[in-house]
């Protein structure tokens, strides 16, 4: 994307990226300080994540405006895998997760993520935006207890059971961030809310001493010089090991940053390359744990306000990188002094922004199935496992609509005269008629409409057995049928070669392209000739016709000699 961007390119357009670079480079700062700590790890490994990660991605992005760094949705998962596997093993299950995005993009799967049905992601989503929102209760009260537990049970026992050491400063802290944070909002949605909200508040906590843990308290000074972090060698069993929490990585990450470069589409006016997409995001993923970083993904809140800023081309990502790189440098001094409990407000208007409540309703109105896939992945996310959601989510999506598209399938039997459209090329294009088409008494004919796959195959068996036998001739009509699977082909097989068995003969009309392909490259063709498959069912019934009613043999004349 980016050797196509700049053709064109002006000194105004320079200098609207270069501003949009810096508008969104502030709002990056505070966003992934709070990541970074909610995810369990340092304020400097979030910010290192957004510098290095964001870089890497504009620079190959399949998006022009696409910004990258850590995000909200990736807080649970990052938080779950570090506890689980250490720092070593998540920056590992990050690098693996890289290798997998290069190879869903380029082996073309980016294409393949549209199908994850829209209940699937607002389940998953609002189901991490109420984990990520109920983590942060304990920094905005200032409750004086350990780490909180994981589960979302146990995480409500806990607070519950330390509701006594509630810091009113704390509180207070919280409302005032949410008031000035949505007062800016309200007066100018340009202006980097969080950044101006959390200066301000950390000044009055500062001039008036209040009582409260900061970034200091807890993490010490900031600082970019990283420990070095061994990630190799990389053996078989370490990749075995931590492939479930890289794959985890990988689709998440795969679904995000395709969700968010669609999002800038509709705000800049282009088409975004998905494949080339993922590339970025895995080259990112590799090189980012390098540095120390965690997961990278496309953040759809600060690529909506670089399109908004009026940025064009992926400079305004690239420059956003380095003026964030510049203002930890000179600021790192004072960021420390960040309330945790501000930290958290920024954090809970994230996931109550993520959390997509809007859509629940036009899910709930939708069809009772949807309703089912979202609520079930919406509880599994929040109450159980957030691997075990995806995976539900998507197979419970798989099987209710194989039993919508079952149920609409169905096959009728076509008798006597009827009407029916058909198309023929004229040296004008395309023309369409009416025609009227009479069934011999010799003949069967079946219409399939519907799908003709797997799911459909045990109610046609049924269906063609429930009519009994049939005549000398069947033919079966495939106009109404856009794709026929191996499932199809295998019932069409035995069909064939059962009313060969009968001495009957069956022919196929009006298969398109595809589907005489996949039926002319398969093993049906043992059981019936290629001749027996007629473009249209005029063809046949002319045919058949002539067949069987042959033109009377001519005799010789009488008296004639030989």
């Amino acid at each position: 994307m980016i050797l196509t961007s700049f053709a064109g390119y002006t000194w105004s357009q320079l200098v609207k990226d270069l501003l949009a670079g810096v508008l969104v480079a502030i709002i990056a700062l505070p966003l992934s300080i709070a990541f970074g700590i909610a995810s369990g790890v340092t304020p400097a490994i979030g910010l290192m994540t957004a510098i290095v990660g964001g870089f890497i991605v504009s620079l190959f992005s399949g998006s022009s405006v696409q910004v990258a760094g850590p995000t909200g949705a990736f807080i649970v998962i990052v938080y779950e895998i570090l506890k689980q596997y250490g720092l070593v093993g998540l920056m590992q299950a990050n690098l693996i997760a890289g290798v997998l995005l290069i190879a869903m993009g380029a082996s073309g799967v980016g294409s393949w993520l549209r199908f994850i049905s829209r209940p699937v992601v607002v389940g998953f989503t609002a189901g991490i935006a109420v984990t990520i929102f109920t983590s942060q209760i304990k920094d905005s009260l200032g409750l004086e207890m350990g780490a909180v537990p994981s589960h979302f049970i146990d995480k409500m026992v806990a607070f519950w059971q330390n509701k006594d050491s509630i810091n009113p400063y704390a509180v207070l802290t919280v409302i005032l961030t949410f008031s000035l944070i949505q007062s800016i909002h309200f007066l100018k949605k340009t202006l980097p809310a969080p950044f101006i909200g959390l200066i301000s508040i950390t000044a009055i906590s500062f001039y008036f001493d209040f009582p409260i843990e900061t970034i200091q308290t807890r993490f010490g000074k900031l600082s970019l010089a990283l420990e070095y972090v061994p990630l190799f060698p990389l053996n078989l069993d370490t990749i075995t090991f931590l492939f479930p929490a890289a794959l985890t990585i990988a689709l998440l990450g795969a679904i995000e940053s395709l969700l968010c470069a669609l999002v800038a589409d509709g705000m800049v006016g282009e088409r975004h390359r998905s494949n080339t997409e993922l590339i970025a995001q895995g080259l990112a993923n590799i090189i980012t744990p390098l540095f120390g970083g965690i997961p990278v993904t496309g953040a759809i809140a600060r690529t909506a306000a670089n399109a908004r800023a009026g940025a064009k081309t992926p400079l305004a990502g690239l420059s956003h990188a380095v003026f964030l790189f510049i203002m930890v440098y000179f600021l790192k001094d004072y960021v420390v002094y960040i309330p945790m409990s501000a930290l958290a407000a920024v954090l809970m208007i994230v996931a109550y922004n993520m959390s997509e409540w809007k859509s629940w309703r036009h899910i709930y109105q939708s069809t009772k199935a949807d309703f089912l896939v979202f609520i079930s992945t919406f509880g599994i996310t929040v109450f159980l496992d957030l691997i075990a959601a995806i995976q539900v989510g998507v197979l419970m999506s798989a099987f209710l609509f194989v039993d919508r598209m079952s149920k609409a399938a169905s096959v009728k039997k076509l008798e006597g005269e009827f009407l029916t459209v058909t198309s023929s090329k004229t040296h004008e294009g395309q023309a369409t008629d009416i025609k009227s088409l009479k069934i011999p008494p010799e003949l069967d004919v079946f219409e399939f409409q519907g799908a003709l796959f797997f799911g459909a195959y045990a109610k046609f068996d049924l269906t063609f057995h429930e009519l009994g036998r049939y005549k000398k001739y069947i033919a079966l009509r495939f106009n109404q049928i856009a794709t026929i699977d191996g499932t199809a082909i295998y019932f069409l097989k035995g069909f064939a070669e059962d009313t060969k068995k009968e001495g009957g003969q069956l022919f196929f009309t009006e298969l398109n392209e595809d589907c005489y392909e996949t039926v002319t490259n398969s093993t049906l063709m043992e059981s019936m000739p290629k001749e027996n498959i007629f473009p249209k069912l005029e063809n046949l019934l002319e045919y058949l016709q002539i067949k069987l009613n042959p033109p009377p043999v001519q005799q010789p004349p009488a008296g004639s000699g030989t």
